[in-house]
């Protein structure tokens, strides 16, 4: 009888720990995808910044809002310009900067860096 106690106190030791263990990935994958969805909404409005500048060097920037949060774009420069995107969504904020020249009719993306 003690036997049987000692194997099931055992058992429930080590399917406790495996559920736990689970748990704590399954959180690590989640905050790790949410980053990454900011990421890429980041680099999403940061290539919308470039399309519309290409249709409309003036383009200034501006901000708008996500489901979850909002983008702020900003556009400084004449020739050269500077460009800088933050997303801020839930809890995760991503910002990514890039550097364009225009040469006449002609665009140029010299940097594309996330800012940490």
């Amino acid at each position: 009888m003690v036997t049987l106690i000692f194997f099931v106190l055992i058992a429930t030791i080590y399917i406790s720990a495996a559920v736990i263990i689970l748990s704590v990935n399954s959180l690590a994958a989640t905050t790790t995808e949410l980053g990454f969805s900011a990421s890429r909404v980041a680099e999403g409005a940061l290539e919308d910044t470039l399309l519309r500048l290409i249709r409309n060097p003036n383009y200034a920037g501006g901000a708008f809002d996500l489901d979850s949060g909002s983008v702020t774009v900003n556009v400084v420069g004449s020739t050269t310009k500077d460009i800088s995107v933050s997303v801020l969504d839930g809890n995760y904020l991503r910002k990514f900067e890039a550097q364009v020249a225009f040469n006449q009719t002609e665009m140029t993306i010299t940097s594309w860096k996330e800012v940490f």
